[in-house]
């Protein structure tokens, strides 16, 4: 019993770190779109602007330069 309790728990905090992480994406992107900067949101997420940068890649939004 005490193993299919931890296995809930390991899915249950597994599938909120994918929450919290697609929530980030969304943020990242709808900021983006809304005009901030890649340098300001790799600042304010503590991401690099290359990550920044491959996210909006990843969800096929275009990068002005």
């Amino acid at each position: 019993v005490e193993v299919m309790c931890n296995l809930g728990q390991g899915l249950l905090e597994k599938g909120d770190a994918r929450g919290k992480k697609n929530k980030e994406i969304e943020n990242i992107i709808s900021f983006y779109l809304d005009g901030d900067s890649i340098a300001r949101l790799a600042r304010v997420m503590k991401k690099s602007e290359d990550e920044i940068e491959q996210i909006l890649c990843d969800n096929n939004i275009s990068i002005d330069h």
